[in-house]
């Protein structure tokens, strides 16, 4: 075996960005939040016909849903123009989760302190996003 020449090192790959864990954590919100959104606003537009109310708010909850499950997916991969999206759609799930507490129903407690924390989480985290693409 050849002696290796002076100063010789080895080369070591750059090490990815790391994802802190609150920002898994919120992403993962997202990913669950908007799954189990848009499977009951699935639901919902197919108990509902075509044109009714229930039928509209499903579809609309069915695209906010996914929206968040895209997002959530996005902040796993560290895409920076996905943060503020995050912020925003956690914070719209915030004032959707309080009409629902307001209106009796009594579980949105948890989403809604899970939505609160994706909005603190992601409004706090800007410096893991800077230079990653």
């Amino acid at each position: 075996m050849s002696e290796l020449p002076p100063g010789f090192e080895i080369p070591t790959p750059p090490s990815a960005p790391r994802l802190p864990p609150a920002v898994r954590v919120a992403a993962w919100i997202l990913i669950v939040g908007g799954a189990v959104t848009a499977l009951g606003g699935g639901i919902l537009a197919l108990s509902g016909t075509a044109g009714t109310p229930a039928g509209s708010l499903g579809l609309a909850y069915v695209a906010f849903g996914a929206a968040q499950a895209i997002t959530g997916s996005m902040l796993l991969r560290l895409r920076p123009a996905f943060r503020m999206l995050g912020v925003v759609l956690a914070f719209i799930g915030v004032v959707n989760d309080a009409a629902q507490l307001v209106g009796g129903r009594r579980w949105q407690l948890l989403a809604l302190v899970a939505h609160a924390f994706a909005v603190y989480a992601l409004a706090t985290s800007g410096e893991t996003f800077d230079g990653s693409g």
